[in-house]
């Protein structure tokens, strides 16, 4: 990456994208991806706006700085197909244990649909054949199978749904552990950029990506042999019936691809707009006590509810564009069947066709509709889960702080900083990406035990030089030794062990005195006890009704700050 001044007409003989700082309204400081000039216009990656065209007139009228960044792919450039196949690999690792259940689903499913044909056919024999020959027999013969036959679709039905349920449940708690797993172990930067309501947000993700994974892998499945099946018997009685009914296919798809686009940008919105709201949501209930302090519970309501009525906005919007693709729908379902029932009994009155395979025929229509229109509504909730799972895939996807994520790993015998008896910062700079240097050449050393003050305003950069110390921030340059070798030597799993903190806003978690205080899955409560007592804290915590089994309210609402 590299900066340039240039002109439009430079612009026209670039191969590279560039990025463009321009002004939007003549006010308003913006950056968009310039990807080349094709047609008379340039083509424009707006963040905002998606890609558009300008003219070359109009891209001069706003890039008035006439700067711009000059891109060339490095050697970790993830290309698109990449990136395709890199979410689909991660995809398919998280299904990877649904495989057997779903199949079992899906061929349950299989069943359901051939025995969901049990009425079109029974009433074609029995209005065809059986009515006709007045054979009580028969008659009483074929309702007994008939009844054996929906009592078995019932029961396999039943089945599918217990498979399905405990699919449901499986992955949702596997994505939401890979999800979380990982989201813990990206690096404090990441946290301080990304609102809570967001991760919250794509945390729900998981649930639409459920439901269509299962949704495509055995209602679609069932849908698609209805189709099949449905036109194939169609075409058994009539085969000009089955022409007609086979247009439908091609009609439903047209709407689906029509609206395609439209979907996924509105589905987008809807997830965005709910992260926004989750976030203030989150962020009014987590600050409740300034908000009363200062008695602004009016101010917040109205924030809250204006961003809530953004989202509904966009719920409202999905919505009207639903209930359009739905009128569509309806519509040419409406003309379809009108159109079948007509030629039906238009070939049933020149003896082409008896009248029970008429009946048959708009009962197997009435199949093949439903699955028809299934599949094609199947669209919405399909971009619905792409959207989220890319959403999720952004987060999961992210570098990790670390990548050794061994919480066993041990200081080594050899390792020269398993003992820290210096600390050394040399000319050490540091900034916040787009800012200005925050730290510069900052130089201090600290011995084992020996206690130093760093003094200095509000704002000049004590707690980042402790964060850069903890390794919350990575510095621009200098450098930082441990018994005067470079601390990159040192993991950051081992640095982190031998580092603690006390901060002046301390986070208490929902759980027991004794958890908080170990913060570990099995802590030892003996060992926690004699630490208490040797320290004089044992006769506080005491005094708690259940002493160290005493629970911490969330915002640790029942212990006072001293506490």
């Amino acid at each position: 990456m590299a900066g340039y001044e240039a002109e439009t007409k430079n612009l026209k003989e670039l191969k590279e994208p560039v990025i463009l700082h321009i002004l939007k309204d003549e006010k308003l400081e913006h950056f968009v991806v310039c990807y080349g000039f094709k047609n008379g216009k340039f083509i424009i990656g707006d963040p905002g706006w998606g890609i558009t065209q300008y003219a070359e007139e109009e891209l001069a009228a706003v890039w008035k700085s006439k700067a711009l960044l000059k891109l060339v792919p490095g050697k970790n450039f993830v290309t698109k197909k990449n990136e395709s196949q890199s979410k689909r690999k991660w995809f398919l690792q998280l299904i990877k244990d649904d495989y057997p259940v779903l199949g079992i689903a899906a061929f349950l499913g299989i069943v359901i649909s051939a025995l969901s044909l049990a009425t079109a056919i029974f009433s074609q024999k029995l209005i065809d054949q059986i009515l006709p020959e007045k054979n009580i027999r028969t008659l009483v013969f074929g309702v007994i199978i008939f009844g054996i036959i929906l009592l078995a679709r019932s029961f396999i039905s039943y089945v599918r749904g217990i498979f399905l349920v405990r699919q449901s449940k499986e992955m949702n708690t596997r994505l939401i552990s890979n999800f979380f797993g990982k989201l813990l172990y990206l690096p404090k930067p990441f946290f301080d950029s990304t609102s809570t309501g967001d991760m919250v947000a794509r945390m729900n993700d998981a649930q639409r990506i459920q439901r269509v994974v299962v949704q495509l892998s055995s209602q679609i499945v069932i849908d698609v042999l209805v189709v099949l099946i449905s036109a194939g018997y169609i075409f058994f009685y009539s085969v000009s019936t089955g022409f007609i009914s086979l247009f439908s296919i091609a009609i439903f798809g047209l709407l689906a691809w029509r609206y395609n686009r439209r979907v996924i940008v509105a589905q987008r919105n809807v997830m965005q707009s709910y992260a926004a709201t989750e976030s203030k949501y989150i962020d009014a209930i987590t600050g409740v006590k300034t908000i009363k302090t200062f008695h602004r519970e009016n101010l917040f309501a109205k924030v809250v509810n204006t961003v809530y009525e953004f989202f509904m906005q966009k719920v409202f919007e999905l919505g009207l564009l639903g209930a359009k693709i739905n009128l569509w729908i309806s519509a040419a379902s409406a003309m379809l069947l009108t159109g079948i029932i007509s030629w039906s009994a238009y070939l049933v009155l020149n003896d082409q066709i008896m009248l029970g395979q008429m009946m048959a025929i708009i009962t197997l229509i009435g199949s093949l509709g439903t699955s028809v229109v299934n599949i094609a509504m199947a669209n919405i909730q399909f971009q619905e889960a792409k959207i989220a799972f890319d959403r999720m895939y952004e987060f999961a996807s992210a570098k990790p702080e670390t990548e050794s994520q061994n919480k066993n790993e041990k200081f080594s015998s050899d390792n020269s900083s398993t003992s820290l008896n210096e600390l050394r910062v040399e000319n050490l700079n540091f900034r916040f990406p787009g800012k200005s240097l925050l730290l510069k050449n900052i130089n201090f050393n600290v011995k084992k035990g020996e206690i130093i003050t760093l003094f200095g305003e509000i704002g000049c950069g004590k707690s980042t030089l402790l964060s850069i110390l903890q390794r919350f921030h990575s510095f621009e340059s200098g450098k930082i030794k441990i018994n005067n070798e470079n601390w990159d030597n040192t993991s950051l799993y081992q640095w982190r062990e031998k580092v603690a903190s006390v901060s002046q806003h301390v986070q208490l978690f929902n759980g027991t005195i004794l958890e908080n205080i170990c913060l570990e899955e099995n802590p030892d409560a003996e060992k926690v006890v004699q630490f208490c007592q040797e320290y004089g804290f044992h006769s506080f915590i005491m005094e708690f009704q259940q002493e160290y089994a005493t629970i911490v309210n969330e915002n640790s609402t029942n212990l006072s700050g001293g506490q």
